[in-house]
């Protein structure tokens, strides 16, 4: 029996589609999938027994989305080939997981969302932040699409860097534009157009919810119980990031924290 091995990506969504496989569309799996078949990691999707953690959408960005897969392919290398393969798209770190461990059912996934500040009223923002925490119908937040719309949200933390705000939420899992919404909320509450009781998840009283734009989204982290191994070479190194994503200040500042991670292996590459 092959070993379970899950794959710690990064990726530029402003790039793709979306995560998930589109039959005449660039996504994330697509790309990933013929890369991982290319390098002769896998033979197909169905006999690696390929997982993913977190679908995002058209746009949303990515530090630490987390597929698996079985394989032989030496780990020490595959990263890097990986990287050397693909575009807009990294392995960040492998984990040896259980054969029964399915990276869907993750523990916990954490976003980041960042909303240009205008002055915003901070204050009012972490109160109105407090209701969104523990356990709550997100109906009102979401397209459910005959989903169990209760969500759990274990953390919402925001604070000013440099002109933006930057909005932290960790979960156990989200519906469908469940987090851009809810930042959407939040900057209502910042720019004095709602109050911080109008937008609880079970009593949400303005007359529209709106959405964030996807590309102010981030998959900072899913949490599957394991360490990631940081590769020692990891190939094809992203520098040319921070140039090629020049015009959005927004993404400058999600790629500088990937690079800030994985500024240890720059030596290797």
């Amino acid at each position: 029996m092959l070993p379970r091995v899950a794959l710690r990506l990064a990726y530029d969504g402003s790039c793709f589609s979306g995560f998930q496989r589109q039959p005449k569309s660039r996504t994330v799996e697509g790309d990933l999938l013929r890369v991982l078949k290319c390098i002769n990691a896998i033979r197909d999707p169905k006999s690696a027994h390929y997982r993913s953690s977190s679908r995002t959408d058209r746009g949303v960005s990515a530090l630490g989305n987390v597929v698996s897969i079985d394989t032989a392919f030496d780990l020490s290398k595959l990263p890097r080939s990986i990287n050397s393969n693909a575009e807009d798209l990294w392995c960040t770190g492998t984990a040896i997981i259980p054969d029964d461990l399915n990276v869907r059912y993750a523990r916990s996934r954490t976003y980041a969302c960042y909303l240009l500040d205008k002055d915003h009223d901070m204050s009012s923002m972490r109160r109105a932040a407090k209701s969104f925490l523990g356990t709550h119908d997100f109906s009102r937040y979401a397209r459910v699409d005959n989903r169990y719309p209760e969500r759990t949200i274990y953390r919402l933390e925001m604070e000013r860097i440099g002109d933006l705000i930057e909005v932290i939420i960790e979960g156990n899992s989200f519906l469908w534009n469940q987090v851009r919404r809810m930042a959407w909320a939040l900057d209502q509450v910042g720019k004095g157009y709602a109050k911080p009781a109008a937008i609880m998840p079970e009593k949400f009283a303005l007359r529209r919810i709106g959405l964030i734009p996807a590309e102010n989204l981030l998959l900072i982290a899913v949490d599957i119980g394991y360490d990631f191994e940081l590769p020692s070479k990891l190939g094809k190194y992203p520098v040319e990031i921070g140039n090629r994503l020049i015009s959005s200040f927004i993404k400058n500042k999600m790629f500088e924290t990937m690079l800030e991670t994985l500024s240890s292996c720059r030596s290797a590459v």
